[in-house]
């Protein structure tokens, strides 16, 4: 089971994703849908994605899926996301893939361990209305 809680930041104009349960395919689709919508409620392009009490159920081919995922669910690259993750062994990996793949393709996120360092990097980001 998966499941996000939404929390808005307004001084920070950003949205919070904290995900719960196992993070697969289908899940990261119910994320980005939840995020949109969340963006376009709180009119910011700025997310920040706490994975940090999720299981992974994803492979390294899973991840390179991402972007795709997002761009389908109309995440452009105005969006700043900010990822955290728990550090882990497999988290390490797959988020580094994710982060890699984000510097090539120019995309619009971020991976980070500790909160305030991605809080940081997105407040130094455009708030743009989503």
């Amino acid at each position: 089971m998966f499941t996000v809680a939404v929390h808005y930041m307004p001084n920070e104009q950003i949205v919070r994703l904290t995900t719960f349960g196992t993070l697969d395919l289908e899940a990261s689709r119910e994320l980005v849908a939840t995020g949109k919508t969340a963006a376009v409620q709180y009119s910011t392009t700025r997310c920040l994605v706490d994975h940090r009490s999720v299981e992974l159920k994803l492979r390294l081919m899973d991840v390179q899926d991402v972007p795709l995922i997002e761009q389908q669910g109309g995440v452009d690259t105005d969006f700043s996301i900010a990822l955290l993750h728990n550090g882990t062994g497999r988290a390490k990996e797959l988020f580094a893939f994710l982060d890699d793949l984000s510097q090539i393709q120019h995309g619009p996120r971020r991976v980070f361990i500790d909160e305030t360092e991605a809080i940081g990097w997105l407040i130094s980001r455009p708030a743009r209305p989503a």
